[in-house]
């Protein structure tokens, strides 16, 4: 399989009704949830956020609280806040 991460965009779902994306690691895939953002800012921070997923996927040494953390992180550091 290609290692790209491949991102969809969905406008409803049954199975992520709470979800504002996921990220599948067996097929490099993102899924975004349109409805269940407040705003195109809040959007790209999703995308943002299970991209990076995908980049840290193949990083053995990491449980799913640290690779959150670490997400966060990276998320308010363009911000100087952390």
């Amino acid at each position: 399989m290609p290692d790209k991460l491949q991102i969809d965009f969905k406008t409803s779902t049954r199975s992520l009704t709470g979800d504002r994306g996921v990220f599948y690691e067996a097929t490099n895939r993102a899924i975004i949830v349109l409805p269940n953002h407040e705003s195109y800012d809040d959007i790209l921070a999703t995308i943002q956020h299970e991209s990076i997923h995908f980049c840290l996927k193949d990083t053995d040494d990491l449980d799913d609280e640290h690779e959150e953390s670490i997400i966060w992180k990276m998320a308010w550091a363009e911000y100087d806040l952390i």
